[in-house]
């Protein structure tokens, strides 16, 4: 079976969409799926899933035994938006940030990774002069995580990538990012198209299937 990303589309686009999901639809790697037309084999038949900000995460909550199982396979899931379920275990909710004006809001890079792969994250601090749309808090991380963004003067892990074994046999991968969706995160828009690219392959990755 080739690897397959399981693209859950929860969000409505009235009029025009967005590029991002015109690029999706091009890719023979990339399923989307409407979250009410999810399956169980939906999710057994996936390589990666990528989940956006829209996400029902009260409707997702019938599907944790197969994301745990997902995982336990060696599956790669990219979460995008504040954690508010404890979808699978190890999972806690969002933290918005407490500190006020820019400085809460910086973003400081913590740890290299392939999402991040030839990318300058500080191009994703402020658009058109705006600070925030990256994110404006933190998904606690789970013991083992490694933080890779931190936010404001604490450096709370705003991103963070989570190895969870399987009794030493393979390994899923959780990527946390907690706020907008980074497939279409604003900013530089050629830093943005690397790191849609980014995403895909890491989630694509089978190095533990």
């Amino acid at each position: 079976m080739k690897p397959k990303i399981l693209y859950i589309q929860t969000h409505y686009y009235h009029g025009k969409q967005p590029k991002f999901l015109k690029e999706l639809k091009k890719r023979k790697d990339i399923i989307i799926i409407w979250q009410s037309d999810l399956t169980s084999d939906s999710i057994k038949n996936a390589t990666g899933i990528i989940t956006t900000m829209h996400l029902d995460q009260l409707g997702m909550l019938s599907f944790s035994s197969e994301l745990e199982a997902f995982l336990n396979r060696g599956g790669r899931w990219f979460f995008n938006g504040h954690m508010m379920r404890p979808l699978v275990f190890g999972l806690q909710n969002y933290i918005p940030i407490k500190e006020s004006g820019k400085q809460g809001l910086a973003l400081t890079p913590l740890a290299d990774h392939p999402i991040f792969k030839g990318i300058d994250r500080s191009k994703f601090g402020e658009s058109k002069g705006v600070a925030g749309f990256y994110g404006r808090g933190h998904n606690p991380m789970p013991r083992g995580a490694t933080a890779i963004t931190g936010i404001g003067t604490k450096k709370n892990p705003l991103d963070w990538d989570w190895s969870i074994s399987n009794s030493g046999q393979k390994s899923g991968r959780i990527f946390s990012h907690a706020g907008n969706t980074l497939l279409s995160v604003a900013g530089d828009e050629e830093a943005t198209k690397q790191l849609r690219e980014n995403i895909f392959s890491w989630t694509l990755s089978k190095d533990n299937l």
